[in-house]
């Protein structure tokens, strides 16, 4: 080692010098296997939101074309996959009942527009 870097090493105790180089290691096991967990989970709860996004622009494009049926199987779609989002604590159940109102209320709405023609 050059000088420069021994020298910061002898500030340091010992057995703090893995913590100086590296300082988001874990300090315990159960914080390392949640280090170990984390990017996991990410990757698949990033997956599960794509696919709820994903549904649910697939909806609002129906809604904007004005396809009544083809919004009506869409909803059921978005709704199954919100609800498994929900089920595995992706997004909070409360939010996909409000994200479920909107897009009934979008349906329902077209469906209106529809029988006045």
């Amino acid at each position: 080692m050059t000088g420069a870097l021994r020298a910061g090493f002898d500030i340091v105790p010992p057995d703090c010098i893995l913590l100086t180089l590296f300082p988001n290691m874990a300090n315990t096991k159960s914080a390392a296997k949640r280090a170990r967990q984390t990017p996991r989970r990410t990757l698949v709860n990033s997956r599960v939101d794509s696919r709820v996004k994903t549904a649910k622009r697939k909806l609002r494009d129906l809604i904007q074309a004005g396809d009544v049926a083809g919004a009506a199987e869409a909803y059921k779609a978005a709704i199954s996959t919100l609800d498994k989002a929900a089920k595995r604590g992706v997004i909070h159940k409360n939010v996909v009942s409000r994200n479920k109102s909107r897009l009934l209320k979008a349906v329902k709405g077209i469906g209106a527009a529809a029988k006045k023609e």
